[in-house]
């Protein structure tokens, strides 16, 4: 979905504030005629204008940083192989305590560092080699620094308790609402769901058809009140089909036990591998990063001179464990690719589903595969077991959406979220 029509629409088209003259004009200095108030409505179109270039380059930019086979690469490879990687911080430690680019207040959301690297990590840092070298250093252009750190802000979200600047100025409502507009921490309702859900839900089969959600129609009926991006109430149903359609991909697709065993497997042949390609480095570096591809991987894996036969282990650089990992690796991958009959692929033992109020974390903690194969006494082994923990907050992401009743001035105003 073009982030530039979300803009237009919440904030009445990139060339102005307001399609007609707000009712808080008088408040914000934003009356008509000359004067201070013509100043001070210029000045707040060219912030809206800037906002809304750098809204656009963050909906370009924010899925930059997915490595080979996307989220698998992340949760099952990286995440998997080496935890928290040493040089590579979370992106809320770029973001804490630095100021959203002056617009119209400063960004301080929740200082914290997240176990884990992430792809929005690698989307910010590719953000710096793209702009870097096209930022304001001599008054020849409207981008400047500040822009860019704007943007990367953007990406990643910003923590649903930041309020925005305690200000009574109109902008800073629309300047709070814009960066929910990418990444959605609020109520998980943002462009980058929408873009994908869009997608896959017209790739299903005719038997596994799913209500296509209707950005425009959403866009239509959807304003900035508080700061916070707000639907029509009447368009509970439609916001509803969202999440439906979500929670259903996830169900029917992304969590499929085929899909998820083939990337199981895959991201378990990249593990095997990393010793001999040190592809995990790559992280540190975009220009390495860059030129990982998947086709490129499976390609280093199955087409090894030493897998083949074109080259001995004797004159390769490869160790005795290298080259059990890399064979490894290799039936692995030759099961995905070259039959995946279901007989080879991994077999779902048991399935359980937990509330979204339960930790994670302390359930892999508590369940973990030396237990389970203990308590099996000896018919399975540690390492034939994986726990796959995935969990789904559509329900109670859902229950954070705010809507309104229509006035009969087509005015906004809140509605009771209880009451429906």
């Amino acid at each position: 979905m073009p982030c530039e029509d979300f803009a237009a629409s919440l904030w009445g088209g990139s060339g102005c504030l307001w399609r007609r003259r707000p009712p808080w004009a008088a408040y914000a200095g934003l009356g008509g005629g000359n004067g201070a108030g013509s100043s001070s409505l210029y000045r707040a179109c060219q912030e809206v204008r800037r906002l809304t270039q750098c809204v656009e380059i963050a909906g370009l930019c924010h899925d930059v940083g997915h490595g080979p086979f996307s989220h698998s690469f992340e949760a099952d490879f990286i995440n998997q192989l080496r935890g928290h990687l040493p040089g590579a911080p979370y992106a809320h430690d770029a973001c804490a305590g630095t100021d959203a680019g002056g617009l119209s207040g400063s960004f301080s959301p929740a200082d914290h560092v997240a176990p884990k690297w992430c792809h929005e990590w690698m989307s910010k840092e590719m953000v710096d080699r793209l702009l870097g070298d096209i930022i304001d250093r001599g008054g020849q252009t409207e981008f400047e620094v500040a822009d860019i750190q704007v943007i990367k802000t953007m990406i990643e979200g910003v923590d649903p308790k930041w309020k925005g600047p305690p200000s009574w100025e109109p902008i800073d409502a629309l300047t709070r609402a814009a960066f929910d507009i990418v990444a959605n921490k609020r109520t998980g309702l943002d462009v980058d769901r929408l873009d994908y859900l869009c997608r896959d839900s017209s790739l299903l089969p005719p038997q596994n058809s799913l209500p296509s959600p209707s950005p425009m129609r959403l866009l239509m009926h959807s304003r900035v009140i508080g700061g916070e991006i707000c639907f029509n109430v009447s368009e509970l149903h439609a916001v509803f089909g969202v999440f439906y359609t979500r929670y259903s991909l996830f169900n029917l697709v992304y969590l499929h036990k085929k899909v998820r065993a083939i990337e199981l497997m895959i991201a378990e042949a990249l593990r095997e591998a990393d010793p001999v390609f040190l592809w995990s480095e790559a992280v540190h570096d975009v220009d390495e990063f860059l030129t990982l591809t998947d086709e490129g991987l499976l390609r280093d894996i199955l087409r090894h001179p030493v897998i083949t036969g074109r080259q001995p282990l004797a004159s390769s650089s490869l160790t005795t464990d290298h080259f059990e990992a890399l064979q490894r690796a290799n039936v692995l991958l030759r099961k995905v690719t070259h039959g995946r009959k279901s007989g080879d692929l991994y077999r779902v033992v048991s399935t359980a589903n937990f509330g979204h109020d339960r930790n994670m974390a302390e359930i892999r903690d508590v369940c973990t595969p030396e237990l389970i194969a203990r308590l099996s006494h000896g018919k399975v082994h540690a390492e034939d077991i994986v726990l796959d923990c995935r969990a789904k907050k559509c329900a109670k992401l859902f229950k954070r959406l705010k809507y309104q009743k229509a006035a009969m001035d087509t005015s906004m105003c809140p509605f009771d979220t209880d009451a429906i």
